[in-house]
């Protein structure tokens, strides 16, 4: 199925807007990214790898999500599978007086560090 931001959309002016919104958003993430020391630019000799990256709107107006595809280079990646706990495991093991905290995933992924011999397989192309 087609994502629901797309299906109304006809061929020509408005899939061309689409596109366009999509862009610029786009654009200004990187530039928040860059800005914020998240992302860095890199010269295209220095690629080892390349991932494609996307963007597809949430659910709020105007705004977007950025991907970036993986999938190829998950290949050649050892996994490591954990459990991730739900909330019916949570109700469980709560007890009086524990502390919780509410973590804003937009901008903690990037708080995770990376080896450094494997920034040349984390780039997105220019």
């Amino acid at each position: 199925l087609p994502h629901p931001h797309l299906q109304d959309l006809s061929i020509g002016g408005r899939l061309t807007h689409y596109i366009s919104e999509c862009l610029e958003a786009f654009e200004d993430r990187i530039q928040k990214e860059l800005q914020k020391d998240i992302v860095e630019e890199v010269q295209l000799q220095d690629l080892s790898w390349v991932n494609q990256f996307f963007a597809i709107p949430k659910a709020e107006q105007g705004k977007w999500r950025k991907i970036t595809d993986c999938s190829i280079l998950n290949k050649f990646l050892r996994a490591t599978y954990f459990i991730m706990e739900d909330m019916t495991t949570l109700r469980q093991i709560i007890q009086s007086k524990d502390f919780m905290i509410k973590i804003d995933l937009e901008m903690a992924f990037h708080l995770i560090p990376v080896d450094p011999a494997f920034p040349p397989f984390l780039q997105c192309p220019p």
